[in-house]
């Protein structure tokens, strides 16, 4: 796991806090995303039994959703940037401009 420490981290503090859940996502050194879940169980008496603990393989929808956010930015076929390409280039250059109070031409 990628981020090996913070999941640590997390799973110690739900052993501590035996009535939350957590969910999160995980990248795996392989580059795959694992999406997981943990809730506590309980007995019918109120008392704590453990934790269960459920893992899904989510890689094949990060690599949609990735794609999904680069036709975003350009047109599939000619591979040309699109309008909110330029956009949010104008506006990052203006935020430069304003964080480092000089003058920015644009024309549209």
């Amino acid at each position: 796991m990628k981020n090996h420490d913070e999941i640590l981290t997390i799973a110690q503090g739900l052993q501590e806090s035996h009535h939350l859940s957590n969910q999160g996502e995980v990248e795996l050194l392989d580059g795959r995303a694992v999406e997981r879940q943990t809730t506590p169980l309980f007995s019918k008496e109120g008392k704590y039994l453990g934790r269960v603990w459920f893992f899904r393989d989510i890689t094949a929808q990060k690599e949609i959703e990735i794609k999904f956010k680069d036709l975003s930015f350009q047109y599939p076929l000619p591979g040309v940037a699109n309008r909110r390409y330029f956009l949010n280039g104008q506006i990052w250059r203006l935020n430069v401009a304003n964080a480092t109070q000089t003058h920015y031409p644009s024309a549209f």
